[in-house]
Order: C-alpha cells, then sequence, then structure tokens
C-alpha cells in the first residue's frame, strides 16, 4: 500500500506457468469479454476493476520464486466520502447504500 494504491497479492507455490503463458495470460485478460467462456471470470474482474477504479488498475500475473504464479490486484484507495463524489448511483438516483 502506499498513499494512492493498495495492492492485494495472492501467490501459490503450484505448478505455474512459463514466461510465455503468463504474458499470454495478461494479454487475454485486457481483450473485451466475448461469447468465450476462456478466462471470464479474469477478464471481468479486471474489466470490473478497471471501470470502477480507472485504466491504471485491475489484474496482473507473473511468475514466482516458488514455481507457482502470484496475482496482483491493484485498486486506488480511497474514503467513502470519495466514493460518493466519483460515482453516479447505478440505478435510477436511488441513494448510495455506502453512505
Amino acid at each position: 500500500m502506499d498513499e494512492e494504491n493498495i495492492r492485494i497479492r495472492v501467490k501459490d507455490n503450484g505448478y505455474g506457468m512459463t514466461e510465455e503463458e503468463v504474458s499470454d495470460l495478461n494479454d487475454k485478460i485486457e481483450q473485451p469479454i466475448r461469447h468465450s467462456r476462456e478466462y471470464f471470470g479474469l477478464k471481468n474482474l479486471n474489466q470490473r476493476l478497471k471501470l470502477f477504479y480507472g485504466p491504471y488498475y485491475g489484474l496482473h500475473i507473473e511468475r514466482n520464486d516458488s514455481g507457482g504464479i502470484t496475482v496482483t490486484i491493484k485498486i486506488r484507495k480511497m474514503t467513502v466520502e470519495e466514493y460518493v463524489e466519483s460515482h453516479v448511483p447505478l440505478m435510477g438516483g436511488e441513494a448510495n447504500p455506502l453512505v
């Protein structure tokens, strides 16, 4: 965490992936969701984070030293007040549930 961002890292020590597979996966989760179910969950989460926090946020996947992979989730640090000021309610002007 720093003054503007929060990073959540999830590591595993499993089989892992090659550098090429990791690079390919990072490219795929940046592409728009189509009718394919391939990586749908990762793409969906990545796109929702970008929509909510902005284009510099989302998921990043990399190999780790133990042989597995590390998924980093980067989000913007904000207060409830900052959230309310920057987001229009999605449902016809209803009150924001976070207030």
